[in-house]
């Protein structure tokens, strides 16, 4: 597959971003993880949406999945920089939403900075 569209964006958003039915869009880059530890990420979207971290599957909300609901999942990382993925499929039925938190034992669910977010 070809990409139709790339684009640099600042953090994982479909702000500003003009999402049609069908179509899968894809934010890649890296975390900056500031301390080692066990770190829960939220996802909520209008849309089927997957959070991969070293591409192990943190966030599977596709199957049964409800518009606007909030997924998590866990994973363990130590500081420094992760490869992460987001892919999300718009419905159409919705609103075009897409946001992601974070939280861990050193501090509560938060958005994600973002210059915690570099690509290549």
């Amino acid at each position: 597959m070809k990409p139709i569209v790339a684009k640099r964006v600042t953090k994982p958003s479909m702000q500003g971003i003009k999402a049609r039915k069908d179509e899968v869009y894809l934010f890649e880059g890296y975390i900056n993880i500031p301390l080692d530890g066990d770190y829960t990420f939220s996802l909520k979207s209008s849309g089927r949406s997957f959070l991969k971290i070293h591409g192990a599957n943190v966030i599977d909300a596709d199957y049964g999945f409800e518009a606007g609901t909030i997924q998590k999942g866990s994973i363990k990382l130590a500081t420094g920089y992760h490869p992460i993925k987001i892919y999300y499929s718009f419905d159409s039925k919705s609103s075009n939403l897409l946001e992601l938190n974070w939280e861990s034992s050193t501090f509560s669910k938060s958005s994600i900075p973002e210059n915690a977010f570099f690509t290549q």
